[in-house]
């Protein structure tokens, strides 16, 4: 009776939660929870990871700017071979702002102990360049 009742205030209690509530982009199709609309430019060490597909590149995974040309980001983001670019200085994937710098991935250093069945722990160090 005791876990009977143990488990139904426990239901009780996460049902009771109010719904958390989103921040709605442009187009309504993404959802940030309790987030706040970042300034433009105001967090100048997040990159877009993207891959190359056909002619065109995709957001795959954010990343940190830890140095100059260099990011780090989850290795489950980077664990196939693709053609790889980050973006800085991009507020809106969506629209061409022009303040986006683009930059080729020269080198992807996945932790030799990276294991792809565990996306647990995985970092990644990434070397980029500016493209010619």
């Amino acid at each position: 009776m005791l876990r009977f009742l143990l488990l139904t205030s426990l239901a009780a209690l996460v049902l009771a939660e109010p719904q958390p509530r989103y921040l709605e982009d442009a187009i309504g199709e993404e959802r940030v929870v309790g987030g706040e609309v970042a300034r433009p430019n105001s967090w100048p060490w997040q990159i877009s990871l993207q891959y190359k597909s056909g002619s065109y590149y995709y957001h795959t995974c954010g990343g940190t700017l830890i140095r100059r040309g260099w990011v780090m980001t989850a290795a489950h983001c980077v664990d196939s071979s693709r053609t790889w670019r980050v973006v800085l200085g991009d507020h809106d994937i969506n629209n061409h702002e022009g303040k986006e710098q683009y930059m080729s991935v020269s080198r992807v250093y996945i932790h030799p102990n990276w294991n792809s069945n565990s996306v647990a722990g995985g970092l990644v160090g990434t070397r980029f360049h500016p493209f010619h």
